[in-house]
């Protein structure tokens, strides 16, 4: 008789050429991606204070606000540390095996998909206007005072880029793209996940009011529903994008209009 061999070891155990990082691995990345942008962005906040060469007797407030009274400024600042911050995300992608592309899910919507999330983000919206009559002014008041601020330094372009292009853009790609991505793929599951995935993005905006970081949570969970119910990154940053524009369109109104 001929021997046999038995493989004892059952395939589904057998490891992965390549896949997403788990939860430790997603984690651990994370942190080292965070903690670039939080170091790119304090150099480079450094570096414009330099260039700007304030008052040495200004209070750490007062460096803040000219800080912000500089969209240009602010925009390059933030659009460095946030490429900084997606260069370590591109080597962590590369390490897992899979291309940029099934990693981070940077695929085209559907028009169906598109059309949902467009439809649950007005809901959403409609109800954060409704809400708003009762609990918090029509537009934050974080974001009015450096609208007003970018409008007195002629810097609204500026500042038009770095909301609704770069946030979405850097946002989507960390949050959505990578963190939600291995997440959902360890024990911890997709709902967990989408929970602490819009959990961490809401404290990322912890400058607004808690009635603001409400709705921001809201829609993190609709965005990572969306980007683990449709596997398209893209569609949470045009969705994103869009939320953005109409905040900043909504700004505009208040100030203009209401004062």
């Amino acid at each position: 008789m001929t021997a046999q061999t038995v493989d004892i070891v059952p395939t589904d155990a057998a490891p992965s050429p390549a896949g997403p990082w788990k939860f430790w691995g997603t984690t651990l990345w994370g942190l080292a991606i965070i903690a670039t942008m939080v170091i790119v962005g304090s150099g480079g906040t450094f570096a414009g204070l330099l260039w700007l060469k304030p008052d040495p007797n200004l209070t750490m407030p007062q460096l803040e606000a000219l800080i912000l009274s500089n969209s240009l400024l602010l925009a390059v600042i933030f659009g460095a540390a946030m490429a900084c911050a997606l260069a370590v995300l591109l080597l962590a992608v590369r390490l897992s095996g899979l291309s940029a592309r099934e990693y981070l899910g940077l695929t085209l919507p559907r028009r169906r998909d598109l059309l949902i999330g467009l439809a649950a983000l007005a809901a959403l919206y409609a109800i954060y206007l409704l809400s708003s009559r009762l609990f918090a002014p029509h537009a934050p008041e974080w974001f009015k005072g450096v609208y007003r601020r970018s409008l007195g330094a002629d810097t609204l372009p500026a500042l038009a880029v770095a909301i609704v292009l770069l946030a979405p853009l850097g946002e989507e790609l960390i949050v959505r793209g990578f963190l939600l991505r291995g997440w959902a793929a360890s024990r911890m599951g997709p709902t967990f996940a989408i929970i602490l995935t819009s959990a961490l993005w809401t404290g990322m905006h912890t400058q607004y009011e808690p009635f603001v970081l409400s709705y921001i949570f809201g829609i993190g969970l609709l965005l990572g529903w969306l980007r683990q119910r449709t596997g398209s990154t893209l569609l949470t940053m045009m969705l994103h994008a869009t939320q953005n524009a109409i905040v900043l369109a909504q700004t505009a109104f208040t100030v203009w209009w209401l004062g």
